[in-house]
C-alpha cells in the first residue's frame, strides 16, 4: 500500500478539470510512488467525501488539499514534504 494517496475529483463539463489531468501527469512523473486516482463524479458510483463539493478537488491521504488546481509549486512542495514525512516513519 502506498504511503501517500492523492485523489483528484473531476466532473464532465468542468473546464478547470481539464488541467487536473496535467497535474496528475506531473504527479505521476515526479512522484511515482504516490497512489494517484482520478475520480470522475459524473461516472462514479462510490461514496463521495463531504469535502468534495466542487471540482476539481484534491484530497491528500483523505484530507482536503486543494479546491481547484494547485500550482505546480504547491504540488512539488506538498508532495516533497509528505514524502519526507513518510521517510521518517
Amino acid at each position: 500500500e502506498a504511503a501517500i494517496r492523492v485523489e483528484i475529483f473531476v466532473a464532465e463539463h468542468c473546464l478547470s478539470c481539464e488541467y487536473a489531468y496535467a497535474v496528475a501527469g506531473t504527479i505521476e512523473e515526479n512522484f511515482p510512488g504516490v497512489d494517484l486516482r482520478i475520480i470522475n463524479l459524473s461516472q462514479t458510483t462510490e461514496l463521495i467525501p463531504d469535502a468534495v463539493f466542487a471540482t476539481p478537488t484534491y484530497l491528500l491521504n483523505g484530507r482536503l488539499w486543494s479546491l481547484g488546481n494547485p500550482s505546480p509549486e504547491d504540488v512539488q512542495a506538498r508532495l516533497s514534504s509528505e514524502s519526507r514525512q513518510v521517510g521518517r516513519r
